[in-house]
This record gives structure tokens, C-alpha cells and sequence, in this order.
């Protein structure tokens, strides 16, 4: 091993590992610049004829350096004139301020007066109506009676008149016959006695019976015509009745249309005298908002606007990967060392195929192995000496190079 040292220089050296605690200050401190930086270029100074922006650190100073830059909007001269005379005037308004304050302030302290409004009206009197009574008016008559009463007396009056003159009469005619039969001979018996007898009775009867037909029919006919009478009389009764009854019912119905009249009127005199309240109410409220009004647009006509700035182009700035960077720098490096690692025990295993093939070569074969271990030593990292010293130790003949072969082992 000590001849192969010397020959090869002890072959390829790993690469060295990184410090990777160091990496990640580097990287660290590499992020916050970019991150720096980056806040600068998006945040531009920004400068315009109502006010500017300013990026200032945490200390207010005015952050500088080369990220940092200025955004200035200028107006044309006409423009400009224009934006001058109007902040003029609205510092002139702004003068009158106190006043408009001062008269806002009294009109919110003055309450709303009421006193001197007419009452509210909740509602009007509807008593004066008159529902129609008939009870002052006479009974309607809806039965004449029966007229028998008048019938009987007049079939009575009528039956007394005849049988208070014919009854004289029929005794009278009685007596005539039965005094002719007497003088006939006196028998009443007989035959022609009886016929004469009948005959009167018969006539009588038929006198008597006519009578009382006549007193029917004129009891009859004086029935009926109190029947008509007393028909008329109702009549007229009811229809007087009826008469008074609309009469009652027209001077009612007047006296209502007067007096829903008179609730037309109450009605639209109490919304007269609501909707004139509710005017003065309306009018207090005004007097006392207006200067609330004048002062609120004296505000809002002067107030005092944040500038409206542009939108800078946004920038990205990207961090350098210093741990990545390193790791594929380490990742060749490595690569580079095990290519030189296979070629060095590629060539180990070449030259113990020489040593065997020396074993078996005649004597003097390798006598000049001074300038082929020189080359290979240069080319191994032992240098031309190392290699030319490694070779004068060989010796001349093929025994000491066997020797040498076996230190191999």
C-alpha cells in the first residue's frame, strides 16, 4: 500500500459537505432583500396637486436607495387655475362655518311649539240623526166588523112595520069568514067550510112569508151597504195614516241628509284644522332643520378629500436560491468524485492483471518501468518523481518486481 501511495498519490478525495447552517443565514438574509426591495418598487412615492404619498421607515425617514422612485401628476396651467380658485372658495365657505354652526346650534335647542296650533281633532259628534217613530200616529184598521148588528135591525124594523099592520088585518079576515060559514048554516066541518078556511091561511101565509123575504133582503141590503161604508171609512182611515206615516218619514229623511250634511262639514273642518297642524308642526320642523341642512351641505361641499393616487405596476422580485444553487454544486462535485473514484479502482484491477502476466515474464521484461510509472503517477496525483522513485525500487529483474506486485496484498 505504501509503493501504491507513493505511486498514485492515494487516490481521488471526496468532496468537502457545504455549511448548510450558513446557506440558510445567506438565504435568509437574501429573502428579506428581495422582500425589501420588492415593498419599494410597489410602493412608489406618488406626488399630486392635491397632496403625496411618502414611504417612510418606522422612524419617519424617507426610505432611499435605488428600488426606491417618484409617480408626480401635474396638471395643465388651466387645470391648475381652475383647482385654485376652487380650494379658494371653499376656504371661504369654511370661513362662514362658525355662523351656520352657531345658528344650526339655537335652531336644535328650540323645541317645536304647540301651543299656539289648534287641538288635534279626533273625531265629531254624529248624535243629531232622528229615526222615524210612529208611534204618534193612530192604529191602522185592518177589520171593518161583522154588519149583522145593522142587518137584525133592519130585518126587524122591517118584520114589526109589516106584522104590526097585517096582523089587524088578518084577524079581521078571519072574522069575516067565519062569520059568512055561520050564516051559511054554521058548520066548519064540512068540506067547502075547510077549502075556505085553508084558502086564508094559505094567503096569509103567503102574505107573511113574502114579508119576511122582503125583511131579509132589506136587512140584507142595509148590510151590505154598511159593510161598504164602514170599507171606505178604513180606508180613508189607513190611507190619512199612510199620508202622516210619509209625511214622518220625509221630514226624518230631511233631518238626516241635514245632519250627515252637518257631519260633512264637522269632518272636513276637523281635517282642516288637523292638516293646519300638522302645517305648523311642519313649518317649526323647517325652521329648525334648515340650518341643520345649510351647515351639513357647508360640510360637504368643503370637505377636505384623501388624494386619489394611481396603481403602481407591480413588480415581482425573486429570491436567490442559495440552498438549491448549493445543493446541485454539492451534486456535481459528488458526481465528479465518483467518476474519479471508478476510473481509480478501474486502474487497480488493470494492474493486477500486469502483476499475474509479470509473474510469468522472462527476466529483464520490465526492466524499463522507470517512465511508465512516472506517466502514472503524474496522472494519479503521485507526481513523475514519485513515479520514477516507485520504479527504481522495482529492481531489473522480475523478482523484484514480484516482490513489488505482492505488497499488493
Amino acid at each position: 500500500m505504501t509503493f501504491l501511495a507513493g505511486l498514485f498519490g492515494g487516490g481521488p478525495s471526496a468532496p468537502t459537505p457545504p455549511d448548510y447552517a450558513a446557506l440558510v443565514q445567506q438565504e435568509a438574509a437574501a429573502n428579506q432583500q428581495a422582500a425589501i426591495s420588492q415593498f419599494q418598487l410597489n410602493n412608489a412615492n406618488q406626488i399630486s396637486p392635491w397632496g403625496s404619498r411618502q414611504l417612510t421607515d418606522a422612524s419617519g425617514n424617507p426610505v432611499t436607495g435605488p428600488t426606491g422612485y417618484n409617480v408626480t401628476t401635474t396638471l395643465n396651467p388651466q387645470e391648475q387655475a381652475n383647482l385654485t380658485a376652487s380650494q379658494a372658495a371653499q376656504g371661504q365657505l369654511l370661513g362662514l362655518a362658525p355662523n351656520v354652526i352657531n345658528n344650526a346650534s339655537t335652531a336644535l335647542q328650540t323645541p317645536i311649539n304647540t301651543g299656539n296650533l289648534p287641538p288635534m281633532a279626533y273625531g265629531v259628534d254624529t248624535g243629531g240623526s232622528t229615526r222615524l217613530n210612529l208611534g204618534g200616529l193612530p192604529g191602522a184598521q185592518y177589520s171593518v166588523g161583522s154588519p149583522d148588528d145593522i142587518r137584525n135591525q133592519v130585518m126587524n124594523a122591517n118584520w114589526n112595520q109589516y106584522i104590526t099592520r097585517a096582523s089587524p088585518l088578518m084577524q079581521v079576515q078571519q072574522d069575516q069568514l067565519n062569520t059568512r060559514l055561520a050564516n051559511m048554516g054554521g058548520v066548519t066541518t064540512d068540506a067547502a067550510a075547510m077549502r075556505a078556511q085553508n084558502a086564508l091561511r094559505m094567503s096569509q101565509g103567503d102574505q107573511i112569508n113574502q114579508a119576511i123575504q122582503n125583511a131579509i133582503m132589506q136587512g140584507g141590503n142595509a148590510a151590505q151597504q154598511q159593510q161598504q161604508m164602514n170599507l171606505s171609512s178604513a180606508n180613508l182611515w189607513n190611507q190619512a195614516r199612510q199620508q202622516d206615516a210619509n209625511l214622518a218619514q220625509t221630514q226624518a229623511g230631511f233631518n238626516n241628509q241635514a245632519n250627515q250634511q252637518d257631519i260633512q262639514n264637522a269632518f272636513a273642518n276637523a281635517n282642516l284644522t288637523n292638516a293646519s297642524r300638522a302645517q305648523g308642526i311642519n313649518e317649526q320642523a323647517q325652521l329648525q332643520q334648515l340650518p341643520l341642512n345649510e351647515m351639513m351641505a357647508l360640510l360637504s361641499g368643503t370637505q377636505v378629500n384623501s388624494p386619489q393616487f394611481g396603481q403602481t405596476t407591480p413588480s415581482q422580485i425573486q429570491p436567490a436560491n442559495i440552498l438549491g444553487t448549493s445543493a446541485l454544486q454539492q451534486q456535481t462535485a459528488q458526481q465528479q468524485y465518483q467518476n474519479q473514484l471508478g476510473s481509480y479502482n478501474n486502474m487497480l484491477g488493470s494492474l493486477g492483471t500486469l502483476g499475474a502476466d509479470a509473474l510469468m515474464a522472462p527476466a529483464g521484461t520490465f526492466s524499463n518501468l522507470a517512465g511508465l510509472f512516472g506517466g502514472l503517477g503524474g496522472l494519479f496525483g503521485g507526481g513523475a518523481a514519485a513515479g520514477g522513485a516507485a520504479a527504481g525500487g522495482l529492481g531489473a529483474g522480475a523478482g523484484d518486481l514480484v516482490d513489488a506486485l505482492a505488497t499488493l496484498a
